[in-house]
């Protein structure tokens, strides 16, 4: 074994989907997802409320919150291995959706401290928005009371970033 040839400088201090710093006791709610065929459930990604009062992965609905907990979750795997680490949740699951706390979780570009945050409206994937900016673009919608808090994104290579968000009260 040869020396290490490379200092990490950008080491992610979260867990996607974990909460960062403090817990409030009523900052999640326990609700069943059940996202339309096709619609891949993610930890960390936007859920919003089916009108039975479910909630789905991304959707035009009333906002939610971010899926969270990822370790009270039943992971099947992914490619017909079991044991292969993932981020999707089945239909059917009882999960803590997280309403306000510091998060971490995923974007799909570089974020800085204070930016807004939106999401996919179709996959509930994560971006930011620069806080200058007022309207989300096509295809998204603007989270109430989220931004990019404490640590800005961080890249892993191939336009995947991670970052730190605060929710307010939903």
């Amino acid at each position: 074994m040869g020396m290490q040839q490379q200092a990490y400088r950008n080491i992610v201090p979260f867990q996607v989907g974990e909460f960062t710093r403090g817990l409030a006791i009523d900052s999640t709610q326990s609700l069943i997802i059940s996202s339309p065929t096709g619609v891949v459930n993610q930890i960390g990604y936007a859920y919003t409320y089916n009108s039975d009062g479910t909630v789905r992965c991304g959707g035009t609905g009333v906002f939610a919150g971010i899926l969270a907990f990822p370790k009270t979750l039943a992971s099947k795997g992914t490619g017909g291995d079991p044991l292969a680490p993932t981020f999707n949740v089945n239909n059917g699951v009882t999960a803590a959706i997280a309403t306000m706390g510091a998060i971490g979780v995923l974007v799909q570009q570089s974020a800085s401290i204070g930016d807004w945050v939106v999401y996919n409206t179709t996959t509930g994937q994560l971006n930011s928005l620069a806080h200058a900016t007022t309207t989300p673009p096509s295809g998204y919608a603007l989270i109430p009371h989220a931004m990019v808090d404490y640590n800005a994104a961080v890249s892993f290579g191939s336009g995947v970033y991670a970052a730190e968000i605060k929710l307010g009260r939903v």
